[in-house]
This record gives structure tokens, C-alpha cells and sequence, in this order.
């Protein structure tokens, strides 16, 4: 296993690595881009075996083109550009392969760790590379992280939605809802989002929160705060993968730290 280097990026300082007794991740995604290499086709049913195991559900269809001329548009298939999709069977699990990406997605309790994804990961872009593809035009690694909340109101006045989001996101990065009292009890949904760059890597931070049920003229709210993180980098050769996917993991738990109030962060340890 190879660990990233212990450094600042994006202004974020590195966290120290907790275990969490649960999971509050929605989805965990690569996805890698290249230049495009017909032999990903040609050699897709080796690929289909490399995942039997895990992913033993298939599809595989051969691109569309969209053709522009004079007369008109046409649509017709690329018999030369197929695209894989591998689904294990509780569909949890999602892989995509073609001449020009992959990309594996797992959602709700199918993710056991980045490592083991990892691994999975760079086993699918081992095959790519013996398909010739030598360098990714570019590589991500995104993480979508829901955390549910119940607010109440101890008064006769509606639960003000800024001060409960405010206890699991930091104060700093939240809109001020109270100069906005009058709607406040009819909102739904609010995201921010922040795009940070640092020596070539791109970091998005997205948060907000959705509220599902309401109750009692808005005095009993429930909701879930999402923090929906996503690192990516352009031109990175297979060689360097392994040691960017390491680091892509790190700087994501750093800014879900970052994002998150120590508060809730206290809470999810305690297991709350």
C-alpha cells in the first residue's frame, strides 16, 4: 500500500485517518479518461472475465455516432467502439469500460473500503494499459456523503433550518438564513459548492442540505446534509496511479473533515 504525502493542499491541512462504526458514504466513483485505443474492444471478453467473480452481470454494446451532413442527421453504431457495463448482483457495483474511459462506481453497503476498491480499480486500468494506453487524459476520484439530521423546535416558532444544518456543517461555509426568515420554512433544498485548484489538481467541494419530512407547521424537520467531494487531476501516467489514488483518498478525508464540525464528527465516532 502506498501512502500520499503528508502535505498541505488546497489551504486544507491533513486529518489524521478515524475508522467510523458506520457508514454514511451514498457512493464512492473513479473515473478515468484516455486517448482512445481500439484493442480495449477487441480484447473486452478477457476483461469480462477479469470481474466473473464479482461483477458476473453484463452488458455490452457497440457505440452510437451521431453523423452531421447536409441532408440531415443520422445515428448509426460504431461496430469498432463498444462499451462494457458490469454490474454485481446486487447491483451495488458498477463498472464501465470502453476505448476511451473507466469508471467504477459502488453505492451503499457494497463499499468495504478504498483500498479494496482501489484494487479493483487499478486491476481494470492494468488491462487498459495492456491495451495501450499509457497515459489517462485525466483521473478522479469523487465521494458522497450523506449525514441525517432531526430538528425541533422548542418553541411555537418553526425550526430555523441554518441553525440545525449549522451543527454538522461549519458555520463558515453556510449561507446566513436569517435575513431570510420569511421562506425559511419552505425550503427545500440548498447546495453551495467551492472549486479549488492547487499545482495542477482540482478539488470541488459541494454541501448543503435537503429536508424530507416536515411536521407540525415546520417545528419537526428531518433531513440529510450532503457533502459531496470530488478530486481530479489531468495527464497521469499509469505508472504514478497507484501513488495518486492514495492521495486523492487522503485529500478527500481531509476536506470532509474540513467541511464537517468536529461536533458531528464526535457524534458519527461515538456511533450517535
Amino acid at each position: 500500500m502506498i501512502v500520499a504525502d503528508f502535505r498541505i493542499m488546497f489551504g486544507i491541512s491533513p486529518q489524521n485517518r478515524e475508522i467510523f462504526p458506520r457508514n454514511f458514504l451514498r457512493s464512492v466513483h473513479l473515473r478515468a479518461t484516455y486517448s482512445s485505443s481500439p484493442k480495449c474492444s477487441e480484447d473486452r471478453n478477457r476483461f469480462k472475465e477479469l470481474f466473473a467473480d464479482t461483477m458476473p452481470k453484463v452488458e455490452d454494446a457497440s457505440s452510437v455516432k451521431i453523423l452531421i451532413g447536409n441532408k440531415g442527421n443520422t445515428i448509426e453504431e460504431d461496430q469498432n467502439v463498444h462499451r462494457l457495463v458490469l454490474h454485481s448482483n446486487d447491483m451495488q457495483q458498477e463498472m464501465v469500460f470502453s476505448n476511451e474511459e473507466c469508471s467504477y462506481g459502488i453505492s451503499g453497503d457494497g463499499y468495504k473500503g478504498f483500498e479494496e476498491m482501489r484494487k479493483q480499480y487499478q486491476k481494470a486500468l492494468i488491462f487498459a494499459q495492456t491495451c495501450g494506453v499509457h497515459v489517462l487524459n485525466s483521473l478522479m476520484l469523487r465521494k458522497v456523503n450523506v449525514l441525517q439530521f432531526k430538528a425541533e423546535s422548542q418553541s411555537t416558532a418553526f425550526v430555523p433550518i441554518h441553525g440545525a444544518t449549522s451543527q454538522l456543517v461549519e458555520p463558515d461555509l453556510l449561507m446566513n438564513y436569517n435575513h431570510l426568515s420569511s421562506i425559511n420554512p419552505y425550503i427545500k433544498q440548498s447546495m453551495q459548492s467551492l472549486v479549488l485548484e492547487d499545482n495542477g489538481y482540482e478539488l470541488l467541494v459541494k454541501y448543503g442540505f435537503e429536508t424530507i419530512r416536515r411536521e407540525n407547521e415546520s417545528r419537526s424537520v428531518d433531513g440529510i446534509v450532503v457533502v459531496d467531494l470530488t478530486i481530479s487531476k489531468r495527464q497521469v501516467a499509469m505508472d504514478d496511479i497507484e501513488r495518486e489514488l492514495a492521495l486523492f483518498n487522503d485529500e478527500l478525508f481531509s476536506a470532509f473533515r474540513w467541511t464537517v464540525t468536529s461536533h458531528a464528527i464526535n457524534h458519527i465516532l461515538k456511533n450517535e
